[in-house]
């Protein structure tokens, strides 16, 4: 089936009726992608980079850190900016704002795809797609008027105006609702190949094209950079719970990764494009971004397991005390209350409150509010860690990072 424009009507809430064309782009199953030895021999650094990376030994000590930056900065791309100190808090007590809320909906959602890539007994189906995305969008307020991982049944567009937007005037227009079910069909079939295409080819290609159907009616975006990690969990390159931040990288260069997906899309459009003329951009940004994230996520593993180490020098504690069974779980749990350790470790509220204490004092607590009314604890030096992502921090002057595609310290900022 070859790629081809259809003309269609949209009728807005005001009744008018508005002429519009979209694009339903050819299969992308079977796709091949060429390459030379150099580009072959980049994405294979690039992959065996994230092998290493997610059977690190340190990695323990830092998951919850590289997961929350991945679930954030995915969330930080679509406009929605959250606070890993306040998403930690909101994860500790169920209350914050709605970035943050949504951001764990998104970490959720990629725990979920890793699960499902790691599972490598039946091959991926759409209904694996849509349970992702029920994870992120559900008991989102905003999506009240529609359903939760649901195959979109209207017409999406990006862009095409404030105030009466159309897909007439749109940036970009989705195929319409009727060939969303045989382009999914045909993006799993694609996603079940294996063996023709490098691991990270087959994440961009895969990732691109779930933009291009945009098959909800949204959260797309970070739908389709869950995918990522589901196709290389798949791959063996990842295990089920080595998140890997690539969406760090993606959201400083936030511009390029948007015209990525839309020099794609125009490529096929525009008809007798070649398969590396198609894909090559969103190959070629995901494998820096694979690269950054590693040496990003290296780089928060080195200092977690140092803040670590301070920590233990700093209290000593007896092996088997309630302080040091806190301290074990700390870079898991970083926001802490009386009430919180109590009911994890069956202790009363009084001697987890003197723990808390003991903590606080040796300097690695602080004592904060987390809510409405509400003092607790958090590990400050722990999630300072997550300024990481900001290119003024002295994290991403260290060499690991830096090295990572030769870049000044400041290589978070586009010229």
């Amino acid at each position: 089936m070859a790629g081809h424009w259809v003309e269609r009507i949209w009728t807005s809430p005001q009744g008018e009726r508005v002429p519009y064309r979209c694009f339903v782009p050819p299969p992308v199953a079977g796709t091949v992608v060429r390459m030379d030895s150099a580009e072959f021999d980049r994405l294979r650094a690039a992959e065996e980079e994230v092998r290493a990376f997610a059977h690190d030994e340190r990695s323990p000590v830092s998951d919850w850190l590289i997961s929350h930056t991945e679930g954030a900065s995915s969330t930080t791309i679509e406009g929605v900016h959250p606070s890993l100190r306040r998403l930690a808090r909101s994860e500790a007590t169920g209350e914050g704002r709605q970035p943050e809320k949504t951001a764990l909906r998104n970490i959720a959602a990629t725990e979920l795809a890793l699960r499902i890539g790691s599972d490598a007994s039946r091959p991926f189906a759409v209904e694996d797609i849509c349970a992702v995305h029920e994870t992120l969008m559900a008991d989102d307020p905003e999506y009240e008027w529609a359903t939760p991982g649901a195959i979109r049944r209207t017409q999406n567009w990006i862009g095409g105006g404030d105030l009466r937007p159309t897909p007439a005037n749109a940036d970009f227009v989705s195929p319409p609702p009727d060939a969303v079910d045989e382009l999914m069909a045909d993006l799993v079939g694609y996603m079940n190949t294996s063996g023709t295409e490098r691991p990270l080819v087959q994440a961009a290609v895969a990732h691109a094209r779930f933009e291009h159907i945009h098959p909800f009616p949204d959260g797309n975006g970070r739908a389709g950079r869950a995918l990522i990690h589901m196709l290389w969990a798949r791959h063996g390159l990842i295990t089920a719970t080595s998140t890997v931040p690539v969406s760090a990288h993606l959201a400083r260069r936030r511009g390029e990764y948007f015209e990525a997906l839309s020099r794609s899309h125009r490529a096929i459009a525009d008809g007798g494009a070649e398969p590396d003329r198609i894909w090559g951009p969103m190959i070629r940004l995901l494998e820096e971004a694979t690269v950054f994230a590693c040496h990003l996520g290296s780089a928060i593993r080195s200092a977690a397991a140092e803040i670590r180490d301070r920590w233990e020098q700093a209290v000593a504690p007896k092996r088997k005390s309630l302080v040091a069974q806190i301290l074990r779980d700390l870079t898991l749990h970083p926001v802490l209350d009386s009430k919180m350790v109590a009911e994890r470790y069956g202790r009363t509220e009084r001697r987890a409150r003197q723990a808390l204490q003991t903590l606080a004092q040796a300097g690695v607590l602080a004592s904060r509010s987390i809510g409405k009314g509400r003092r607790g604890y958090e590990a400050a030096a722990l999630l300072d860690l997550y300024s990481a992502a900001s290119s003024e921090h002295p994290i991403m002057a260290m060499p690991e990072v830096t090295s990572a595609l030769r870049l000044s310290p400041r290589c978070g900022e586009q010229g």
